[in-house]
């Protein structure tokens, strides 16, 4: 089938690149982001800006403690990246002229490389996807492992238990039965 939106990419051996989708409904276009996969200075984070928020086409942002991440974020756009201490974060993202601050919070681990994407929230105000670019050999992971909902664990140890405690109930029936018929007195 035709692709509903297509473009053309010149890739150059040994880079990485980020093909986004952007835009509203029929605005909808695609760009490339040249992605810097080298990894931070030891303990230190590092993370870039995908401004993709239609409604706040311009944004600020900064962390809580006032540390600029970036100016006049054009929509479409992403920053370079910036080396930040590691932990967890709440990114102040202000809209420029708009005066109200959006508090995004994010964990970024130390060695670890970042692609934070600023988006509009479908209810208004802002909200963030946090993307791991690039991961330092041998760190330690944040929060929760990504295992699609623990895969084919049940939910519940319940039914699986009913289902022995049946099992257990039915064969024990069916050995007295058998005891029974055998332990019968022979009459002559």
């Amino acid at each position: 089938t035709k692709p509903v939106i297509s473009t053309g990419v010149s890739v150059h051996a040994g880079d990485a690149y980020t093909v986004a989708g952007v835009g509203r409904y029929a605005d909808l276009g695609l760009t490339v982001l040249q992605d810097d996969l080298a990894l931070p200075d030891a303990g230190k984070a590092k993370v870039r800006i995908i401004q993709a928020s239609v409604k706040a086409p311009i944004l600020d942002v900064a962390g809580k403690t006032g540390t600029p991440i970036a100016d006049g974020v054009q929509f479409a756009t992403a920053t370079s990246y910036k080396e930040v201490r590691p932990g967890k974060w709440t990114m102040l993202v202000q809209p420029l002229g708009s005066g109200l601050t959006d508090q995004l919070p994010c964990t970024l681990g130390a060695g670890d490389v970042y692609s934070l994407v600023v988006l509009d929230k479908a209810s208004g105000g802002l909200t963030t996807q946090l993307h791991v670019d690039a991961k330092r050999q041998g760190s330690i992971p944040l929060g929760g492992v990504a295992t699609g909902l623990g895969g084919t664990q049940p939910t519940s140890r319940l039914p699986m238990a009913l289902l022995i405690a049946a099992m257990t109930a039915l064969l024990t029936a069916a050995l007295v039965v058998t005891l029974r018929r055998r332990l019968r007195p022979v009459r002559p």
